[in-house]
């Protein structure tokens, strides 16, 4: 009986104990972290730094008088978490206007609050960095030529794209609902959160009244494309080629 209840009794233990560890570990992660930022002086020598901080945080880094980028996170609030990345040209935000066509289903309040969205993990840090990195070594060079080549890589992206929705046939759009991967995700949009291709529930929706749907498609991408407009009218004041496209 004595051996039963000391095996009963170490069992206990040893469970209560992983149970303390599991509940502390989040904050000895916490405490180490916050460590090594001090340790090796990272806040003082570097301009951007990974972090999951719960709250709203915010880094603001400046490249130049003209270009700045603002990095806003909030990571471990549910549903309502986000990750940004805002670039700003003298004030004016640039937007992945050719997100809002590129795929199935995107959300253009969204759109509207970012020039890259990543979903709230840790992995997502590497695919902010490697953007913010490709973006602002272009950028240093020649910033009016290069935003200005990359807002109207947006903005062409986007009329393309309602053009080809307009003129899409039933046939056509059976086929979009069908594509997984575009070749260029990888390169321009990886891990973005707020915009992806049909999911399996769409498809059948389709099936039930199939020209109905791809009208009601057509009618929300072409649409819904008008709520970019006021950026449009921003952005043609410093290139004016996208006066066209507001047209």
């Amino acid at each position: 009986m004595q051996k039963k209840l000391q095996s009963q009794l170490n069992a206990f233990i040893k469970k209560s104990k992983e149970e303390y560890l599991k509940c502390i570990l989040q904050y000895i992660y916490s405490y180490d972290y916050s460590n090594t930022l001090r340790q090796y002086k990272v806040k003082e020598k570097y301009k951007i730094f990974s972090s999951e901080i719960h709250g709203r945080f915010a880094y603001e880094t400046v490249v130049n008088d003209e270009l700045k980028i603002l990095t806003r996170t909030n990571f471990c609030y549910g549903s309502s978490s986000y990750f940004h990345i805002i670039v700003k040209y003298k004030d004016i935000e640039l937007l992945p206007l050719s997100e809002w066509v590129k795929y199935y289903y995107a959300g253009y309040n969204s759109i509207m609050r970012y020039t890259r969205s990543y979903f709230c993990q840790r992995e997502s840090w590497k695919y902010a960095m490697e953007f913010l990195e490709s973006f602002v070594n272009r950028a240093i060079e020649n910033p009016d030529e290069f935003v200005k080549n990359d807002v109207l890589l947006e903005v062409n992206g986007l009329m393309a794209g309602l053009e080809e929705i307009f003129l899409m046939t039933e046939m056509e759009f059976e086929k979009r609902l069908d594509v997984k991967h575009i070749d260029d995700d990888d390169i321009r949009y990886i891990g973005i959160s707020s915009a992806r291709h049909a999911n399996d529930c769409e498809r059948q929706n389709y099936k039930i009244k199939k020209t109905e749907s791809a009208m009601i498609y057509k009618m929300e991408k072409i649409s819904g494309a008008l709520h970019f407009l006021n950026n449009l009218k921003s952005i043609s004041t410093i290139i004016p080629e996208v006066e066209s496209s507001i047209s």
